[in-house]
């Protein structure tokens, strides 16, 4: 479903501005043709059953030009009228049908003819893969409530996502559908309390700690020297599973949590204990618990290892958050009660300095206002213009709180960032007044290595901002180009190589091989540079991305220069053949 509204929102985001423009180019000459239509339906690659509701896209080349969609009604029947005459490349999406790493489907090619009505048209969707099994016991018995959790295997820097969720019956049973085409890391977990013999000297007024649970499992099991296995998906494929579950030692970590002075909470603060040694993440973490009226916490069923305890007020108030983070260890027997304290959160300071002047900046008008996480300011009325924002963004992803982002005055270049605990955090500008790209970052007395700074629990520096001058002008030479038949407009894409957690795609243009296409946009530093398809590949997301830059070099673009690049075409045949590559296993999972 994400992937669906990846594309879908990709598709606002490109037709609008491009659709006209198309319309303009292509055609301008020929006299009006009679429109034309199409029919057909969608079914299922094997079975050949009808797919209903299917959302059909429709890309149409040359004369043709744009972007149509239709949907298949409950015996899969599609129509399509007030064609354009030519050829289009038709695409069916359904949310039962991804296709691999989430991508559309290749769908067929039709042409449609003035005044004519192209029938018989069968797109065909292939079926998902499942993943079915059973969780047992050491002795072979079933386990009943046991989580099934799919997870996304490690691809580049890319954080490891969850892709679905289940439930073992009281068979032991389970099963996962529909998975997309991809490679995973399957994990079950079964949160059971095992009987124990318990002395009465050591009952609480809780009742009896547990002392052994289900020891977490994997498929593929986690190798002895490390790195990340993982195991493929096919289309239509059906992967057997079977887990035994051995039994694991677990103890119960107790503590009571103070505040520093000048912080206080309505709502009970939410508390975490993450892997630190597999790297845990806020989606997953290894046990959770709500602080209580008394001001004590419980996390039960902890197996030995090392972790990390996360925590954060969530009043929603960013001047008022308070955060917590402090190692735990956790042996073969309990840990003496801990004492955590939430301390204040930290506001930055800073200014953003352009030496291009900051005349033109006290001309603006411009009253953007952005919101600084949950509940942060809104518009203000009578406040100075609104130069852009600096956004902070954790660096490793895993704390429990998020982006943090405040407002650049125009008329000093002056903002506050609020919300912010210890640790690394990167750091964005985006300008409200056009082109601008960061040359610097300094934070109190030390430069920012990648944009990165590190944010201590002391005094905060200011955090200074120099924007470059002149932007870089890039000019695209088209690399390897497909044919002159090829039909489809082609999208230019940037990707950085250093890349955060918010996103790693640039889009820089788009046109057909052989036109002249130049950026001026574009911040100094390095990129990978591909051309896709933009019937097919010009829509990829961010996980097929991570595979396709390493069919290309990486390209310095540097400051107030004017280069030429060669911009490698990645063509839907090469789009496909690299994710089957991956598929099968012959692509390294990290780099």
């Amino acid at each position: 479903m994400r992937s669906l509204a990846f594309i879908a929102m990709s598709i606002a985001l490109w037709a609008g501005p491009q659709q006209n423009r198309f319309f303009q180019d292509s055609g301008a000459q020929l006299g009006p043709q009679p429109m034309g239509s199409l029919s057909g339906r969608v079914v299922d690659a094997v079975t050949s059953e009808p797919v209903r509701e299917a959302h059909l896209m429709l890309y149409g080349f040359g004369a043709a030009a744009g972007i149509r969609s239709v949907s298949s009604d409950a015996s899969g029947q599609f129509s399509a009228g007030e064609l354009p005459a030519g050829q289009y490349q038709v695409q069916a999406l359904h949310a039962n049908y991804p296709g691999p790493l989430g991508l559309p489907q290749g769908g067929i090619t039709a042409e449609v003819l003035p005044g004519k009505e192209t029938r018989g048209l069968t797109v065909p969707l292939s079926p998902p893969g499942v993943i079915s099994g059973r969780v047992l016991d050491d002795g072979g018995e079933p386990l009943a409530n046991c989580s099934l959790i799919l997870m996304q295997s490690q691809l580049g820097r890319m954080p490891v996502q969850s892709s679905a969720f289940g439930q073992s019956n009281d068979k032991g049973e389970f099963r996962l559908a529909p998975v997309a085409p991809d490679r995973y890391v399957l994990q079950a977990k079964c949160q059971e309390a095992l009987p124990a013999e318990n002395l009465l000297s050591v009952v609480s007024p809780e009742g009896f700690d547990p002392r052994e649970t289900w020891q977490t499992a994997y498929y593929p099991d986690r190798p002895e020297g490390g790195g990340t296995p993982a195991f493929s998906v096919s289309a239509g494929a059906e992967v057997k599973v079977e887990f035994h579950m051995k039994p694991v030692s677990v103890s119960t970590v107790t503590g009571v949590v103070t505040a520093a002075p000048g912080l206080s909470w309505t709502n009970p603060p939410m508390l975490q204990l993450l892997d630190a040694e597999t790297g845990g993440t806020v989606q997953q973490p290894a046990s959770v618990a709500m602080v209580r009226a008394n001001n004590t916490f419980r996390f039960t069923m902890v197996p030995p290892g090392n972790y990390r305890l996360s925590g954060m007020i969530q009043d929603g108030v960013p001047d008022n958050t308070g955060t917590v983070e402090m190692p735990v260890s956790v042996g073969s027997a309990p840990p003496p009660p801990l004492t955590v304290q939430f301390q204040p959160s930290l506001t930055i300071a800073g200014k953003v300095e352009d030496p291009r002047g900051e005349s033109g900046a006290r001309e603006s008008n411009v009253d953007v206002r952005i919101i600084t996480g949950p509940g942060g300011p809104g518009p203000r009325p009578n406040a100075a213009p609104i130069k852009g924002s600096v956004t902070l963004m954790p660096v490793d992803g895993r704390g429990m709180l998020a982006s943090r982002a405040g407002e650049v005055n125009a008329q000093d270049g002056t903002f506050r960032v609020s919300g912010l605990a210890p640790g690394r955090w990167r750091v964005s500008y985006q300008s409200y007044q056009g082109p601008s790209w960061v040359e610097s970052v300094q934070y109190g007395d030390a430069p920012a290595q990648d944009q990165q700074i590190e944010v201590g629990q002391g005094a905060a520096g200011v955090l200074r901002l120099v924007l470059g001058g002149k932007p870089p002008t890039v000019k695209f030479e088209w690399k390897d180009p497909p044919p002159a038949s090829a039909r489809g407009t082609w999208m230019i894409q940037a990707v950085p190589v250093v890349r955060g957690a918010g996103g790693n795609q640039t889009f820089v243009s788009s046109g057909l091989p052989g036109q002249p296409i130049a950026a001026s946009s574009l911040a100094p530093g390095r990129y990978y540079f591909l051309a896709l398809e933009q019937s097919y590949g010009g829509m990829v997301n961010e996980r097929a991305l991570e595979l396709l830059i390493r069919q290309v070099e990486p390209t310095e673009i540097l400051a107030g220069s004017e280069q030429t690049v060669a911009v490698k075409c990645l063509s839907p045949g090469d789009v496909q053949r690299v994710v089957a590559e991956f598929l099968a296993g012959e692509t390294r999972l990290e780099q």
